[in-house]
């Protein structure tokens, strides 16, 4: 063998390494990502679940605190109101106040005055 057969025989060795090294590489690189890709899709289902569960629990728990506060403000509200009693004797005393209003406008109103020339008999 001559000088320029082992320059090709060592290129063609250093060649067929690089190669053999790049294919082993993009292999090992395409099961790992493949590997990689099925436990972050399991880890990403598993924390949407517990994600899920938080937020319904969250929710239950927001919907139990507005139908307690909604429950409290109705029976506060109806606790509030005044009895029929007071009702009663509030709406006599307006009428009673009101007619005394009536009476003295209409007293005033009908009165004769002493200059008044039809109030002299």
């Amino acid at each position: 063998m001559t000088g320029q057969d082992w320059i090709q025989v060592a290129v063609t060795a250093a060649l067929s390494g690089l190669v053999a090294s790049l294919l082993t590489l993009g292999l090992t690189w395409a099961v790992l990502r493949r590997a990689a890709a099925r436990r972050f899709a399991a880890e990403k289902a598993k924390l949407e679940a517990e994600l899920d569960a938080k937020i319904d629990d969250a929710l239950r728990r927001l919907g139990e605190i507005m139908e307690e506060r909604v429950r409290r403000g109705v029976v506060d509200g109806v606790s509030s109101l005044p009895s029929a009693e007071v009702v009663r004797s509030t709406s006599r005393a307006v009428a009673r106040t009101g007619a005394e209003l009536v009476e003295h406008g209409l007293s005033a109103l009908l009165r004769r005055r002493p200059d008044d020339p039809a109030g002299e008999e």
